[in-house]
């Protein structure tokens, strides 16, 4: 059971390692990128302090997921398989620092963050923008399946940006 409430300088501290297998159903900003929302999200988040002396974790990601092909609007498979090294940071200043492969971080001034709402942010950006499957591995555009639908006498005169034209 993953806590609601962290507190990575404590975790650190004991060298803890949080573990969790959660429902991608309970992640409600994701639902809109998902077509299947069964399935869970494995989680290992590994907290330590590096040889600086700054708090860090290192989470990690693993789920199979299913997306909407932008091209076919077919189902499309993505395994996720994610590494994620973070430090520990207490305002923009802080973050801004930070190398670019390394996030963020963000804790309270009471030294805690919510634990639900950072691996939901971590999962949609590791989501392709537009996911799309092999060109070859697709049936057929949507933009074709449209087009297939129409006469043949609308077919040689569809013009679908002639009325851009009018508006000028």
């Amino acid at each position: 059971m993953l806590p609601k409430f962290i507190e990575p300088r404590e975790l650190a501290r004991r060298q803890e390692v949080l573990q969790a297998e959660l429902s991608l159903a309970g992640f409600d900003r994701a639902q809109d990128l998902l077509v299947v929302h069964e399935g869970m999200l494995k989680i290992s988040w590994k907290f330590y302090f590096d040889h600086e002396g700054h708090v860090c974790a290192e989470l990690n990601l693993q789920a199979d997921l299913v997306l909407s092909c932008q091209r076919c609007q077919g189902e499309l498979n993505f395994p996720l398989s994610l590494s994620i090294p973070m430090q520990v940071v207490a305002n923009e200043i802080e973050a801004e620092a930070l190398p670019l492969k390394v996030s963020p971080l963000y804790i309270s001034a009471e030294g805690c963050c919510q634990s639900l709402p950072i691996i939901e942010d971590e999962l949609i950006l590791a989501l392709p923008a537009f996911p799309m499957h092999e060109k070859n591995h697709c049936d057929r555009t949507q933009n074709q399946a449209y087009y297939d639908t129409l006469s043949k006498d609308v077919r040689a005169t569809y013009r679908p940006f002639a009325q851009l034209k009018e508006k000028k």
